[in-house]
């Protein structure tokens, strides 16, 4: 998967030996300072300078590359990177990496750069990790292109309501001065001000007051379910797509400790607020991010595969599918390929779906026109061939304040 960057963009024209001099091409090895670029340099100086052309030609490129990734970054992160130490902080090229260089074939991508650097790593006998680690970062870049230039073009009604409805939810974090981070707490003002709140759970309504203790009460039981599979399974890994600014995720966290836990986020602003409240409360937790939709959900699963193999994955919803009016069976199809053993649990208002006495009935007007239509009948046509097999539905599980956006949970494993 290459980025549109990297797909329009040649090697520059430039003046080679006034650019050496400004970059200091022949500068002294620096073990510590992992930059793409200072790594090339070190290359440069380890091999004598036998390539010194070509290295400046692809320091060149890569220091316009980071250039312009700071422009996407700065609208769409805020930031680049705390300071230039955390180059010095990125995480080993481990044994690991190098196989994922090499096995998903990164080496042999046709681009002129992928190109320009396999042919060094065929040349050179004692340094040839240098280069495998400049690939899996430079393609690693590429990923982050392809999610900036996917946040670009991003434009329609759905996008922009989330976008600044999570916009909104990172402020409102930002400006509260607390120690700890609490969902709930934070979940509070989705709701406004209010003295009493309808509450659906396991087919019952009630009204309750509306407070924190009892929003916090019927929030830990309708994420219960999902808790005690968690804690029953060994799983390495748990992803949940749409995760919005990482209500359960971050939930979740603080209920198992150090899970390696995934989020996968369609919108720019979503993503933001994640990172920041990771960054903020969760930054000694194995929690990541990457850009997600499940229409193109191509772009998740190679950042995925960035990552190894995992071999028992939880894979979770909550109202996202919600917002694809018609899913993909494809999507699935994609998803089963990553690991042998996957489970999905689904929180979805598609009551309507699965039995005519659900409290939720199809939406036909407003907004909510376009919640799913189908995710039940492509369920059910997957476990009847024998891809999935369903183990537990529970009609009209949980939703605060209205039947029109009530979850029901589905719950499946791969066969």
């Amino acid at each position: 998967m290459l980025c549109d960057y990297y797909k329009n963009t040649k090697y520059p024209e430039f003046d080679i030996d006034k650019f050496k001099q400004e970059k200091r091409v022949r500068s002294n090895v620096i073990n510590n300072n992992r930059t793409i670029c200072q790594m090339l340099r070190n290359f440069n100086k380890l091999t004598k300078f036998k390539h010194e052309e070509v290295i400046t030609k692809l320091i060149k490129y890569i220091h316009d590359s980071v250039l312009k990734l700071r422009v996407y970054k700065s609208n769409f992160d805020d930031k680049w990177w705390n300071d230039h130490k955390n180059m010095k902080k990125r995480s080993k090229f481990t044994e690991l990496k190098k196989r994922i260089v090499l096995t998903k074939r990164i080496i042999d991508i046709d681009h002129f750069i992928f190109v320009e650097l396999k042919e060094l790593y065929s040349v050179t006998e004692n340094y040839k990790d240098v280069i495998l680690e400049i690939l899996y970062y430079l393609y690693k870049i590429n990923l982050k292109f392809l999610e900036y230039e996917i946040f670009e073009k991003q434009n329609e009604q759905v996008f922009k309501t989330y976008n600044e409805y999570w916009k909104k939810i990172k402020d409102n974090i930002m400006n509260e001065n607390i120690e700890k981070f609490d969902s709930v707490f934070m979940s509070l003002n989705e709701f406004g001000k209010k003295s009493e709140i309808d509450v659906y759970y396991l087919n019952k309504m009630q009204t309750i007051k509306f407070n924190y203790e009892n929003i916090k009460k019927y929030f830990d039981l309708s994420r219960k379910y999902t808790l005690d599979i968690i804690n029953r399974n060994n799983f390495d890994c748990v992803i949940e797509f749409g995760c919005g600014w990482g209500r359960n995720i971050f939930h979740f966290v603080d209920k198992i400790g150090n899970l390696n836990i995934i989020g996968g986020e369609y919108t720019p602003e979503g993503v933001k607020c994640f990172n920041y409240i990771k960054d903020k409360f969760y930054s000694d937790k194995s929690i990541k991010i990457f850009q997600f939709d499940y229409n193109k959900p191509e772009l998740f699963f190679e950042n995925l595969s960035m990552l190894g193999k995992y071999n028992n994955i939880l894979c979770l919803s909550f109202w996202a599918i919600e917002q694809i009016t018609y899913i993909k069976e494809k999507f699935f199809d994609s998803l089963l390929n990553i690991s042998d053993n996957i489970k999905f649990i689904h929180h979805e208002p598609i009551g309507w779906q699965i039995s005519n006495n659900s409290l939720m009935k199809e939406n036909k007007n407003g907004f909510r026109n376009y919640y799913n239509k189908n995710l039940y009948s492509v369920l059910k046509k997957m476990e009847d061939n024998d891809k999935i097999k369903i183990n537990n539905v529970i009609v009209d599980f949980f939703n605060f304040n209205t039947t029109k956006s009530l979850g029901s949970l589905i719950e499946w494993d791969k066969m």
